[in-house]
């Protein structure tokens, strides 16, 4: 019987050491995360957009991050034309169902300060996740030689996402779409 106690004590010291050394080495790992925030993840796909792409398009792409998505938007000069223009839209979270959108009555676009309402949108997924979705927004109509606003209104309790590009940034688009190099 005293050996059987023995070899009992022995394998209760052995299982102690056992969760003791497993519980220091889990406290001896450092707690950095290498988990990145919602807009470091679309402000970092910008950036390897900008690597991947020319020069004119990678100015083309705007991202707003407010609360819990992020969007990234880019205009598209390759897909766009005198009546048409096309926006490839990113959007990211991690809480809450973004399918839940329809972009195109979210949407209104603007020249200047003049609200287009005369143009149409059209919707075409190239992502349909309820936290990662993409794709590509369209709104045909006339287009005027200002700058362009895309609003995106009411995402996530955020009222306004505006994104803005000047007209100084599109002129080399304006030359590609009239066939002048």
């Amino acid at each position: 019987m005293d050996k059987k106690k023995y070899v009992m004590g022995i394998g209760a010291i052995i299982i102690v050491i056992f969760i003791g050394w497993f519980y220091i080495e889990q406290l001896s790992v450092p707690k950095s995360s290498t988990t990145k925030t919602m807009a470091e993840q679309v402000e970092n796909k910008g950036e390897v957009n900008k690597e991947n792409t020319v020069e004119n398009e990678s100015t083309l792409t705007r991202v707003d991050s407010q609360g819990s998505v992020a969007i990234q938007a880019t205009l598209l000069p390759e897909k766009s034309n005198t009546n048409l223009l096309t926006f490839e839209i990113v959007m990211n979270t991690h809480s809450g169902d973004l399918l839940q959108y329809d972009i195109r009555d979210q949407a209104q676009l603007s020249f200047g300060t003049t609200i287009n309402r005369a143009g149409t949108f059209e919707w075409k997924y190239t992502n349909k996740d309820s936290h990662h979705m993409s794709g590509y927004l369209m709104w045909k109509g006339n287009i005027d030689e200002d700058d362009i606003n895309l609003e995106l209104k009411n995402i996530e309790n955020i009222p306004t996402r505006l994104f803005t590009w000047e007209k100084k940034d599109l002129i080399g688009i304006t030359q590609l779409e009239n066939g002048e190099e």
